[in-house]
């Protein structure tokens, strides 16, 4: 395959990744992210962006943001090389117009990494919210008498698990196709590094946020970790028989 090949190939998964189908749009990013990754390409090489480290880019604003969203957006942040912090700003309740304080999730790195990890983010926290409500409807129905305390304790302790599990899968494919070349792999710690770099030397961050996992139900968290396990993370790329479009 020539270089003019793959970079059409990159191209295209990137003309995908703005689709307006979430799920087509994390798979492409999450395409175009490995292609470059083992290549040893940047965006740079073939489209005139701004490529610079310091790329600053909104996840997630909500509310209250629960911890599980919290720690999926935080792991994966990391895994694809950006930087994850928390901010605070205003916006329209969704009922009445209101305006209320919001907890923002914010990173920072290259745009296209950026690009994977809010396609990622909301296609993974979607199909977990569609997993938790189907599984607890299923738990109401076998124990019958269901207060909103354990309603909550299984919503938390289910997607707790399930992004626990998620995660490690993630980070199974990420370290595979790192120790299957040393190109790539010195590429992904460059980009880190630059990354670091710009943000030690740019910005000022308070205090860590501590996101705990507390007061969670074993037996609800284990049935979170097995529906994770089952998600398709890449049916686009593997050839799922899914009815998506698969990448080529």
């Amino acid at each position: 395959m020539t270089k003019e090949d793959i970079i059409s190939k990159i191209k295209k998964c990137m003309r995908l990744s703005e689709s307006g189908n979430e799920h087509e749009a994390a798979l492409a990013a999450s395409r175009a992210r490995e292609l470059m990754d083992k290549y040893n390409l940047s965006v740079s090489s073939f489209e005139e962006v701004d490529d610079s480290p310091g790329q600053k880019g909104e996840i997630d604003r909500q509310a209250k943001i629960p911890p599980w969203k919290q720690a999926l957006f935080s792991q994966l942040s990391k895994l694809y090389d950006t930087v994850p912090y928390f901010s605070r700003g205003y916006g329209e309740k969704k009922t009445g117009g209101k305006v209320v304080s919001q907890q923002i999730m914010m990173v920072i790195g290259y745009e296209k990494d950026i690009e994977l990890v809010r396609y990622t983010y909301t296609f993974l926290a979607r199909t977990i919210e569609k997993l938790v409500v189907k599984e607890r409807n299923a738990e109401k129905h076998r124990y019958g008498s269901w207060s909103r305390r354990d309603s909550y304790l299984f919503t938390r302790s289910f997607c707790s698990g399930a992004v626990s599990r998620i995660i490690e899968k993630i980070k199974e494919q990420r370290d595979n196709t790192l120790q299957a070349s040393v190109e790539t792999r010195d590429l992904v710690i460059c980009r880190k590094d630059n990354v670091k770099k710009w943000v030690d030397d740019n910005m000022e961050f308070g205090k860590t946020r501590k996101i705990t996992s507390s007061n969670l139900d074993s037996g609800f968290y284990n049935k979170g970790v097995e529906a994770g396990n089952n998600i398709n993370l890449n049916p686009g790329v593997t050839g799922s028989s899914n009815s998506r479009q698969e990448i080529r």
